[in-house]
């Protein structure tokens, strides 16, 4: 899993990583912060527009401009304790003018967002395996650090296909379930998230390793899909 960049400072004063990894951590964190989170809270905003719903494009929400979609608390989290997050972006299924259900509409924007973190993540892979032919050490770190942000990427993804509200997970599952199972989720939604954060924070921190174990067999696939670039 990523460590965020105070771990690894701390890890750099303690002589345990070069200076150059400490800093490629932080920038990692601010591409995150400027490229990842406003390309996933975008996606949301384009698959509501495509399904007829403008209201996050009112709202100025449908770009990849950071400032639109940047969370001021979410950045200091991911910063502090590398888990954050950005603005939710406003949709209402009703106006949909596709043909498409309420749930089918809340499920299609949400896992637009996953999707378009693995598709990020394809691109970033392509562009770290193109620096690491390149044998000079400055586009070695390059390569790490475009490796690094495709993984993370990828960790976003999968952190956002848990089914617990607010995530973007809860929104597909729903489209699968009874209005008895959602009301039940709904009543139960502390008790939900207090175990949810407690299985990510605290050993033995199986979420997080379930995030790594998959996140880590989805980068595998995209090494084999980016084949081509050798």
């Amino acid at each position: 899993m990523f460590r965020g960049p105070v771990f690894t400072l701390f890890d750099g004063l303690a002589g345990r990583v070069e200076p150059i990894v400490v800093a490629i951590h932080f920038f990692s964190v601010l591409a995150i912060i400027f490229v990842l989170f406003p390309f996933h809270e975008c996606a949301h905003a384009l698959s509501a527009k495509l399904l007829g719903d403008e209201t996050a494009q009112r709202q100025g929400r449908l770009t990849l401009n950071p400032f639109a979609h940047i969370d001021m608390m979410g950045a200091i989290f991911m910063f502090l304790m590398s888990f954050g997050w950005a603005k939710p972006v406003p949709v209402e299924p009703r106006n949909a003018t596709r043909k498409v259900t309420v749930r089918g509409f809340i499920s299609l924007t949400a896992a637009a967002g996953p999707v378009s973190n693995v598709i990020l993540s394809f691109v970033f892979v392509i562009i770290s395996k193109i620096c690491y032919l390149n044998h000079q050490q400055a586009m070695f770190y390059m390569g790490y650090a475009f490796r690094l942000i495709a993984q993370i990427s990828v960790y976003l993804a999968v952190f956002n296909l848990f089914p617990i509200p607010p995530l973007d997970g809860s929104k597909i599952l729903y489209y699968f379930l009874k209005t008895k199972h959602i009301i039940f989720m709904e009543r139960n939604m502390m008790i939900i998230r207090f175990v949810f954060l407690a299985l990510i924070f605290f050993p033995p921190y199986i979420l997080s390793g379930v995030i790594g174990f998959v996140g880590g067999y989805i980068m595998k696939g995209l090494d084999l899909a980016t084949f081509f670039v050798k």
